[in-house]
């Protein structure tokens, strides 16, 4: 019985260390050898208490217009099909309910939908919406974004279906 106990508790030892061991590698497997592509952003700069300063993105690109007969769900899981277009920026120009086979993608969930023009507008969250920065370079990056005609973009990686923010240019 002693060994039995040993051994349940060795599992949850190695399991505690293993998740967010699994999630670290992921991330920076993502950095490391995921597909560079740049989104186009506004930054608005809020605080939160538990996790410092982070600059809050805008992404210009979050609707994706779908056939009418197709249904969605909010809060849907959805694999946001993402494109380089001919101006150098990344574009989700579909999503699909299963994994795509290959290109470029990633899991995110619907936002929102709206119906114009007999074709329903979905709106999907973007996962990498927040760049954490240094406490006292976060306000020079709001006061940057203070300026509407200044030009800035995500560098964001891609890699089986996870996103990873890796820079913020301004």
């Amino acid at each position: 019985m002693k060994q039995v106990g040993i051994i349940v508790l060795l599992v949850l030892f190695a399991g505690q260390w293993w998740i967010p061991g699994k999630l670290i590698y992921d991330r920076e497997n993502t950095l490391r050898h995921g597909k560079v592509l740049r989104f186009k952003t506004e930054p608005v700069d809020p605080v939160d208490i538990f996790r410092g300063r982070y600059v809050d993105l805008a992404f210009e690109n979050t609707m994706v217009r779908v056939p009418s007969g197709q249904v969605w769900k909010r809060n849907e899981k959805v694999y946001a099909i993402v494109r380089e277009h001919f101006d150098g920026y990344a574009r989700i120009v579909n999503i699909s309910r299963s994994r795509p086979a290959s290109g470029l993608y990633f899991e995110t969930k619907i936002e929102n939908m709206q119906r114009l023009d007999n074709q329903l507008h979905v709106y999907v969250q973007i996962p990498f919406n927040r760049y954490y920065a240094d406490e006292f370079i976060a306000p020079e990056i709001e006061k940057k974004f203070e300026d509407r005609d200044i030009e800035a973009w995500a560098k964001v990686r891609l890699l089986h279906g996870l996103a990873v923010l890796e820079e913020l240019f301004i």
